[in-house]
């Protein structure tokens, strides 16, 4: 059985799962075409990351699920290796040139941002993204100690997800507390359908 594999960091990689050892832990050799064929673990080792994650998806000959194509994305936007937006990007490049398709839509989706105080006594932001019809967890938590750059990841994440992925974002909802909305620049809200469950005319 073959599949694609993506990193934290959001590298594709094409592997053959070859059944389990005798411990019971996944045999994966990686196989991505024009790369050195070698096992999973082997890659970690000469990354130099031993504790690397890796998550499915998409076998071959199936279709990259929505909710799949916003995980990965989301993957980069926690861990981006240069800058976001290119990184994210790259990801769409990689799926195209490894012939892998993908769902296009529709995603309803919820951002929900948290404010706190920091050990410094600073103000921090963080915002995680979830699917509203599963609850699954696409975006872990972005932080910043700025809500305008926060934003700007937020806008960012749905720009690649409509306009380079071509995937279509039915309804978009958030949920963050008065003070936050307070602090909020009025072009913000006009992304949303619904703010903290409640519909925008």
């Amino acid at each position: 059985m073959k599949g694609i594999l993506f990193s934290d960091s959001g590298d594709l990689f094409r592997c053959s799962f070859d059944g389990a050892d005798r411990y019971g832990k996944p045999c994966i050799t990686v196989i991505t075409q024009g790369e050195v064929v070698q096992s999973l673990d082997d890659l970690k080792i000469e990354e130099g990351a031993p504790h690397l994650k890796f998550r499915l998806l998409c076998l071959d000959g199936e279709p990259v699920s929505s909710l799949n194509v916003a995980r990965l994305l989301g993957s980069v936007m926690v861990h981006p290796v240069l800058n976001t937006d290119e990184d994210m990007c790259r990801c769409i490049t990689q799926m195209r040139r490894m012939k892998v398709g993908w769902e296009k839509g529709p995603l309803r989706l919820v951002i929900s941002i948290e404010h706190f105080i920091n050990e410094n006594n600073e103000p921090e932001y963080s915002f995680h993204v979830i699917d509203m019809d599963t609850e699954d967890r696409l975006v872990d938590d972005v932080e910043s100690d700025n809500l305008g750059d926060l934003f700007s990841y937020i806008h960012t994440f749905i720009h690649i997800l409509v306009v380079e992925a071509e995937m279509c974002v039915d309804s978009l909802g958030l949920f963050a507390n008065g003070a936050v909305l307070k602090e909020m620049d009025p072009d913000d809200f006009e992304i949303f359908d619904y703010i903290n469950g409640q519909e925008v005319n």
